[in-house]
């Protein structure tokens, strides 16, 4: 996804949000310290606001715990379009339950609300002690202790594509040295909205 990256992780009881890389290089050398440390990623593919570095993940949601988001947020009221569903959503919803209680999101009803608010959408959170939840987990996929929001960076094979050629039988005894023309009559077996008797009208 090319619209800008970040990451996260919790070292010593601290959240360390890294945000608004506008390039892979960038992001690289960022994150090269810490590929050793258990950390949440997030790469933007843009739906709404602009494509800057404020409109990357991860989103801050208090000092202690913080998301990120794939999928778009319809439910959310977006009244600023240089922002993004995901930003409002933080500042709208997730950071006036985190005033309320900073652990919301590990409570089960806290989550099950959040889940029917967002749809298909998947989110991670992390806090500063590396606990984390993912809201619709069952939507993605955990591969080699890696769990990815979508199958996307999969490596895909191109699928086999067999033509599709028709039986075409005469109607009636065709003689030696006959051939089709414009008028034959002919029957089509093998397709579906394709099968029947008629005449050949034009050639393509």
């Amino acid at each position: 996804n090319p619209d800008g990256a970040g990451f996260m992780y919790a070292d010593q009881g601290t959240l360390h949000v890294h945000k608004g890389f506008m390039g892979w290089s960038g992001f690289l050398r960022a994150w090269k310290k810490h590929q050793d440390k258990k950390a949440v990623l997030h790469f933007r593919i843009r739906t709404h606001g602009k494509t800057d570095a404020e409109n990357t993940h991860p989103f801050q949601v208090g000092d202690s715990l913080a998301f990120v988001h794939n999928g778009t947020i319809n439910n959310v009221h977006i009244d600023n379009h240089d922002f993004s569903d995901t930003y409002h959503f933080n500042t709208k919803l997730m950071k006036k339950l985190y005033k309320s209680d900073s652990r919301f999101i590990f409570k089960d009803h806290y989550q099950e609300l959040v889940s029917a608010y967002i749809g298909w959408s998947k989110l991670i959170f992390l806090d500063s002690k590396g606990n984390h939840v993912i809201v619709n987990e069952d939507k993605g996929k955990w591969d080699d202790d890696v769990w990815y929001s979508n199958t996307s960076y999969q490596v895909r094979k191109p699928a086999k594509v067999v033509p599709y050629v028709p039986k075409v039988h005469y109607a009636e005894p065709v003689k030696e040295g006959s051939y089709l023309s414009i008028g034959s009559r002919i029957k089509l077996k093998g397709h579906p909205s394709l099968e029947g008797t008629g005449f050949i009208s034009f050639f393509g």
